[in-house]
C-alpha cells in the first residue's frame, strides 16, 4: 500500500463523526449503539496553498493531484495524520473528492477530503 507523503498547510481541519445506529420508538424512547467495530473514524479537510502548478516547488500540485487520481477515490493509502494524532502512526485513508484553487488564471492551491478507513 502506498503512503501519501505530502504535508498539508495550516488551515487543514480534522473532524470526528462517530457512526451510530439509532432506533426511535413511538413513546419518545431512543436506543443508540455504535455502528460496527470501528465507528470512530476521522475525516480530514486538507489544504495546500501557494504551490507551483507543475514544476519547481516540492511538492507540486501535479504530484498531489497525480497521487489522488491514481487512487481513484476508492484505493486505500497510508497517511500519517496531523499532530497530535501523528503519534498513532500511519492510518488507512481514501480520498473521494478534491478541488483546485485558482487565482489569476493559475492553480495555486488544492483542497482534499481524506476519509479514514478501518484496516
Amino acid at each position: 500500500m502506498e503512503t501519501f507523503p505530502y504535508i498539508p498547510h495550516t488551515g487543514s481541519q480534522g473532524q470526528m463523526t462517530p457512526r451510530t445506529l439509532v432506533v426511535q420508538f413511538g413513546d419518545g424512547y431512543v436506543q443508540e449503539a455504535g455502528d460496527g467495530i470501528n465507528p470512530m473514524l476521522r475525516t480530514w479537510n486538507l489544504v495546500w496553498q501557494n504551490l507551483d502548478g507543475v514544476t519547481g516547488a516540492t511538492p507540486t500540485l501535479k504530484n498531489i493531484n497525480d497521487f489522488l487520481t491514481a487512487h481513484a477515490g476508492y484505493l486505500r493509502f497510508l497517511w500519517v495524520q496531523l499532530p497530535p494524532f501523528d503519534i498513532e502512526g500511519a492510518k488507512t485513508f481514501v480520498c473521494k473528492e478534491w478541488n483546485w484553487v485558482y487565482t489569476g488564471g493559475l492553480i495555486i492551491g488544492l483542497n482534499a477530503k481524506f476519509l479514514q478507513r478501518a484496516l
